[in-house]
């Protein structure tokens, strides 16, 4: 286990205030996608997202109705359209709860494999980004903060890891 100490490196943002960023972005993706899917009951056509942004060519509710917006049935891990086959934003919610309020109770190698694993998951999503041609600001910054969690737990994270006393 490890305890995170005062101890933060000038100019790099704090992890939690990442963190809370992420979870706010991912609650808000969550919503749009739940606002612009054609199977939600409350399936709203005039609904507009904030991060629909016309004169910027920006549109993330087009990206969450993607296939790769659901990755677990994207890969083929579970049905698609199953009760499993839950949004990327909600993998993303969790993840950032994590770091919130479960970080410090869990052993720096997880935090750092679910980096890892953040970290993979946004590179193939902004590599399908480019390649669809989309753009999409909240996407993005998912990606960077997922960038900068992993440099977060692989680079900062150690250092603040307080010596045990024998």
């Amino acid at each position: 286990k490890h305890a995170a100490s005062p101890t933060v490196m000038i100019g790099f943002p704090d992890r939690h205030s990442l963190a809370s960023l992420g979870f706010l972005l991912s609650l808000y993706a969550l919503y749009v996608e739940y606002k612009t899917s054609s199977l939600s009951n409350d399936f709203d056509e005039s609904f507009v997202a904030l991060c629909d942004i016309k004169a910027l060519g920006a549109s993330c509710s087009s990206v969450f109705q993607t296939p790769e917006a659901h990755m677990v049935s994207y890969f083929g891990l579970v049905p698609a359209g199953g009760a499993l086959d839950v949004p990327n934003a909600f993998i993303g919610a969790m993840y950032y709860f994590y770091w919130l309020v479960l970080d410090d109770m869990f052993p720096m190698q997880f935090t750092q494999f679910a980096s890892s694993a953040a970290l993979a998951a946004s590179m193939f999503l902004a590599y399908k980004l480019t390649e669809l041609g989309e753009f999409c600001i909240l996407c993005w910054t998912t990606h960077v903060l997922n960038l900068l969690l992993f440099i977060d737990s692989i680079f900062l994270q150690p250092r603040r890891v307080k010596p045990k006393n024998s």
